[in-house]
């Protein structure tokens, strides 16, 4: 069951732990700098970390759909996330836009009966300064929210859930089967069902260790607007949505002891827990987490239509089959916008057989968009067309490498008026929902979910994930390449998860601790980077869990996780090659 926090336009500036001033910290630190984060403009301050962080920078060359690409106008995980960045921006602006310019509509009506407040969203608001908090708050939790995906992508995930369900009976403490050690039972079902999401999260916590350089440790908003998934592995949310969680074992002590500081100071509340902010670990969901989940589809089904499109792994024309195979199921009431914007695809950038295509298997298609005045949008004399291109310059008509060069244009001119009208979607789905209303609504599927968030063009968002599935994600090409990363990924599990359970004391690793590790097995921790050995000590001090039963060594598991997952899809190529 998910719920939706009230009173959402509320900032919660508090921080992951307490920035210590410059006295305190033994450095130089502007007081202009101090009294800027006080007075209210940390998630500017969030943003400005995260866009310098190594977090970041480290999915340059981490896969978005194309593992190993070589191609330059592929993206990657970095560009995609900038990507989401920007869309969220723009649907939150074109929200708050909305809102502000038609007070009297029948949904504000509704909303300031049941949240108590003024004509309009912008009125709940207590200044610009609130917008900006919102807007940096969310761009940020936007870029950081795929910084968990492993190398390779969402496959990346599959291999390491895979390889820990494979040996269970080696590494679990109840199979450990002769070893001295073995990973608890609880957190080893967090291993079997790895989660990128979860690991974003993590990330963003782990960060404001004392030993990371420069900290992320971002405010509240920040961090609860990273979690579309909000539960643990174990519950029965994360069954629904196909086994997605947002916190992992290793993090659920600082999650809530990070809740519960906040509870003490926040001005955000939840209805569900009355005085408490947004509790993330029992379903409550941040609002600006529904706009990061509408950026993250957008981007990535746009896009990877486009790279795909340029890869030559389809055709406008098996588009137009795909879409008359499928238009008797899409969902009612949505498949007028889908088929406008289909038909925009073939007077845009399709051939006269894909127009004739359209026509053959979609007889009523084009009289229909016509009578209801949509068809293609614009007079086709006014929209400037692949076709009209050709007429213009006849010899690339003759040159099929050309002619696709030329198509591609035009395919990528349909993916950004799609892209600006999902976004158009995105925001009035929102704005329009209980999500922004202070009322508690029960979601119980995925599809519920993407119906209240894409509204009228909730039909657009699933058919392009049909065309992804098909034709893109379990491709040959894609399939061919995944075995390289699934060799990889194997290969590196099997040489530092045992390390990790064996040694006892990563930090000094001649320790006596270590007396049964074998040299290259304490060559291999030492090959950790120290802020996240430092950084398992450091909990470890404080007592973040109890001592025994196989919690140690799932948290040095955790710890080299930490590092496999950090690493860039051609860093784990190089390292599996060196050590395996």
């Amino acid at each position: 069951m998910e719920k939706f926090c009230s009173a959402w336009w509320r900032i919660s500036p508090k921080r992951a732990m307490a920035e210590p001033n410059g006295e305190e910290n033994k450095q130089l630190v502007p007081e202009s700098y101090e009294s800027f984060d006080k007075a209210g403009n940390g998630s500017i301050e969030d943003y400005r970390r995260v866009v310098s962080s190594i977090e970041l920078r480290s999915l340059k060359d981490k896969t978005q759909v194309f593992p190993l690409d070589q191609e330059h106008h592929v993206r990657t995980r970095l560009s995609h996330s900038y990507e989401v960045a920007t869309t969220a921006s723009s649907i939150l602006e074109e929200i708050l836009s909305r809102n502000a310019e038609n007070p009297n509509n029948a949904w504000h009506a509704r909303r300031n009966r049941e949240a108590g407040i003024g004509k309009s969203i912008g009125s709940c608001i207590d200044s610009e300064q609130d917008v900006t908090s919102l807007r940096y708050s969310l761009m940020a939790a936007c870029l950081l929210h795929d910084a968990g995906n492993p190398p390779f992508g969402h496959f990346g995930e599959q291999v390491i859930g895979s390889w820990f369900s494979e040996n269970e009976r080696t590494y679990c403490l109840e199979g450990s089967d002769g070893h001295r050690a073995g990973i608890c039972k609880e957190g080893y079902a967090d291993l079997k069902k790895f989660e990128g999401n979860a690991n974003s999260l993590r990330i963003a916590l782990c960060s404001s260790c004392m030993y990371d350089g420069r900290r992320l440790n971002l405010t509240a908003t920040t961090l609860f607007s990273i979690a579309k998934y909000p539960w643990v592995s174990d519950s029965e949310e994360a069954s629904a949505h196909k086994g997605k969680y947002n916190c992992f074992l290793s993090d659920r002590k600082r999650v809530e002891d990070f809740i519960e500081s906040v509870a003490e100071d926040s001005r955000l509340y939840s209805e569900s827990t009355p005085g408490c902010y947004v509790n993330i670990l029992e379903g409550c969901r941040h609002p600006l987490s529904f706009i990061l989940e509408a950026s993250d589809d957008i981007s990535y089904v746009t896009a990877d239509f486009e790279d795909a499109f340029r890869k030559g792994m389809f055709s406008v024309g098996d588009v137009v089959r795909s879409y008359a195979a499928g238009v008797g199921g899409m969902p009612q009431g949505y498949e007028t916008y889908t088929a406008t914007l289909m038909d925009l695809l073939v007077v845009m950038a399709g051939s006269m057989d894909d127009r004739r295509l359209l026509d053959a298997l979609c007889p009523n298609l084009r009289s229909r968009l016509k009578g209801e005045g949509t068809h293609s949008f614009l007079g086709e004399g006014e929209l400037h067309t692949f076709q009209a291109a050709l007429r213009e310059n006849p010899s690339i008509a003759n040159d099929d490498h050309q002619c696709s060069q030329l198509q591609e244009t035009y395919v990528s001119r349909w993916v950004d008026i799609t892209r600006r009208w999902l976004r158009f979607s995105a925001a009035g789905g929102i704005a329009g929902s209980d999500i922004f209303c202070g009322s508690s609504v029960e979601l119980r599927k995925c599809a519920d979910v993407d119906s209240v968030i894409f509204g009228n063009h909730y039909a657009t968002i699933k058919f392009l994930k049909v065309i992804m599935n098909k034709y893109v994600y379990n491709s040959p090409q894609n399939m061919k390449k995944n075995l390289t990363a699934n060799t990889v990924l194997r290969g590196l599990l099997d040489k530092f998860v045992p390390a990790a359970i064996h040694c006892t004391n990563p930090v000094n690793i001649d320790s006596d601790e270590n007396s049964e590790m074998k040299a290259f097995e304490k060559s291999l921790i030492l090959s950790v980077p120290l802020r996240f050995r430092l950084d398992y000590q450091a909990r470890k001090a404080a007592g973040s869990w109890k001592l025994g039963e196989g919690r140690d060594e799932y948290e040095r598991v955790m710890m080299v996780l930490d590092y496999i997952t950090s690493m860039t899809d051609g860093f784990a190529v190089q390292l599996h090659k060196e050590i395996c």
